[in-house]
């Protein structure tokens, strides 16, 4: 509903608040700080609280062939330190609760970074904060019930014309990234729905908390790959939660070192490859999740690093792959 940008002024850095109301589009100050970093820093943390609230409101839940509205208990979190864990534990929806893995992240980064700022800055980000909980839960309430003249509402948000930052974007937030997600909920109970959010979860925050930053992750098929070698070439490490249901289910956890296989049919006119299939070289099975950290661990030590994954890659079954807990089960190529 509000967008935040900085912008510098007789020597510091202002944090500005942009939204609309009755006038139009207006910009208030939220506070200023000296540092252009960490100006920036809060803009952003900002924004993508600002993001992650507004537009699971802005857009239908299109499951079931239905038209329905996305869940609002999430408003008071922005503001209410206390009810920030409820963002975690929610079993709506794929894409629901990844925008609020989104909000809690952002509102943990903003916490680490109020922490070592001046008092009043930090209380006039958070004054902030309040501000837009109330604005639109009032909007919210408005929509829902009708206009109240007692109820005064200085930053308007409209369904139809969210007021997000546009600075690339946030994948997670798109309406692809919202159908790929609902895809892979069709035909599955509420218990196969909440261990497949509890699953994304997991695979989302070991992915941000790891070092590795090589390693890619992919929500819409629910698996992170690590693939530091050449097109075509080199070997590559795959972790890929469950996919509950949609067109290819897949049942459990596979975490396994891969090598690509240039096509020799395919080649440009240098010789190089142009096409490439990928062989499983070995697979560490998981009868239960594997747990954030040792994920973390993984990913860390895999750090984008084609020699590290080719030592992997010649681990005996029963044996672990150095540096983590995850032990070979199967062999599937010499």
């Amino acid at each position: 509903m509000t967008v935040y940008s900085q912008h510098p002024n007789r020597g510091k850095n202002q944090i500005l608040a942009s939204y609309r109301n009755d006038s139009g589009v207006v910009s208030t100050t939220v506070t200023s700080v000296d540092d252009a970093s960490l100006a920036s820093r809060i803009a952003d943390a900002l924004n993508r609280i600002s993001a992650s609230a507004t537009v699971p409101l802005s857009v239908r839940d299109e499951r079931d062939d239905d038209l329905k509205r996305y869940p609002t208990q999430h408003i008071p979190t922005i503001s209410d330190v206390l009810r920030r864990p409820e963002l975690l534990t929610g079993t709506h929806s794929l894409w629901y609760e990844l925008a609020m893995l989104n909000l809690h992240d952002a509102l943990t980064d903003l916490d680490d970074i109020l922490t070592s700022v001046p008092v009043p800055v930090r209380q006039a980000v958070l004054a902030d904060l309040e501000t837009e909980a109330r604005n639109l839960q009032a909007s919210i309430d408005e929509y829902s019930r009708g206009y109240d003249p007692d109820r005064r509402i200085e930053r308007i948000w409209d369904s139809q014309q969210p007021f997000v930052p546009f600075d690339g974007g946030i994948p997670d937030l798109a309406r692809d990234t919202r159908e790929y997600l609902d895809h892979l909920e069709e035909g599955i109970d509420d218990a196969r729905r909440r261990l497949a959010i509890s699953d994304m979860r997991l695979l989302v925050s070991s992915h941000r908390r790891s070092t590795n930053t090589a390693a890619m992750l992919d929500v819409n098929q629910m698996g992170i790959m690590d693939d530091p070698g050449e097109f075509g070439r080199g070997y590559f490490l795959a972790i890929d939660a469950p996919i509950p249901g949609g067109r290819f289910p897949r049942e459990n956890w596979d975490i396994h070192i891969g090598k690509w296989v240039p096509d020799p049919d395919e080649i440009d006119e240098d010789g190089e490859p142009t096409g490439a299939s990928s062989d499983a070289v070995l697979g560490c099975a998981q009868n239960t999740p594997p747990t954030r950290d040792d994920l973390v661990m993984l990913l860390d030590a895999s750090g984008g690093n084609h020699d590290q994954l080719a030592a992997w890659a010649s681990t005996a079954i029963g044996r672990k792959l150095a540096g983590t807990n995850f032990i070979v089960t199967d062999r599937y190529t010499s």
